[in-house]
């Protein structure tokens, strides 16, 4: 419990210098066919004190005592300023959160194409 403690303190601080903000839920994935195990689903159990990288959807996965998994992702985004929008991900196969940061596009108030 206490090596989850810190290995979530340490995503939060990185999460927070990078700038890059997300959500996080917890649930409980025990399952008595995998005991001390944590099942997400058919194709991904974990051992407790495993963590992966979904990197479909970019998001991690904790798996703690108890079949308790926490789930981090990247959350919602905005670009502030007109002419700007969010496009493709930049780093889609990159480990949790690198794989949140998304391009951003934006147009030239004077000029009709991309920058």
């Amino acid at each position: 419990m206490r090596s989850t403690f810190s290995v979530i303190c340490l995503l939060i601080i990185v999460l927070s210098s990078n700038g890059v903000y997300g959500y996080m839920t917890k649930g409980n994935f025990s399952n008595p066919a995998y005991p001390g195990k944590c099942v997400y689903n058919a194709d991904t159990i974990l051992n407790e004190g495993q963590a992966i990288t979904l990197k479909l959807k970019c998001e991690k996965i904790f798996c703690g005592p108890g079949g308790w998994l926490t789930l981090l992702g990247c959350g919602a985004k905005s670009v502030s300023g007109g002419g700007c929008y969010i496009g493709e991900r930049k780093y889609p196969d990159a480990e949790y959160p690198e794989c949140c940061i998304n391009v951003v596009h934006c147009t030239d108030p004077n000029d009709d194409s991309e920058m």
